[in-house]
């Protein structure tokens, strides 16, 4: 008797558990300034800037692949190799200030002022405002 009677309080509080939880979530959705929005962007900057301190070096190889076909394979080599190197450094640094100031907003919504994001991206096109 004692195994049903706690099986069923169990059970009971389950389900009492898991409704209050559904509404609860529904209610997150409602509010804007939760807790909850604020933390996942910030995990995820930290994130990208681990992986941007630690894949920066890739902005060399990317830079004279671009350069090759833009500039023309006579000047892949040193644009390639000078822009990589600029932006090795730069990858790098902002990786690190992501990594440090994870808190901190740089871009709307904890996005990334880097274009692209990764090493391993396609750069957005820009958005031209006609006038």
């Amino acid at each position: 008797m004692k195994k049903i009677l706690c099986a069923a309080v169990l059970g009971a509080t389950i389900l009492a558990g898991g409704s209050a939880f559904a509404q609860d979530s529904k209610a997150l959705d409602k509010q804007a300034n939760t807790p909850e929005t604020y933390v996942a962007p910030m995990g995820t900057q930290f994130v990208r800037g681990i992986v941007n301190m630690g894949t920066g070096w890739g902005e060399i190889p990317r830079q004279i692949v671009l350069s090759a076909e833009c500039d023309g394979a006579a000047l892949c080599a040193p644009y390639g190799l000078a822009r990589g190197t600029y932006m090795t450094v730069a990858r790098t640094f902002y990786g690190a200030m992501e990594t440090v100031f994870f808190f901190i907003p740089f871009g709307d919504n904890y996005d990334s002022a880097m274009n692209p994001a990764y090493v391993w991206q396609e750069a957005k096109a820009e958005k031209k405002v006609s006038k």
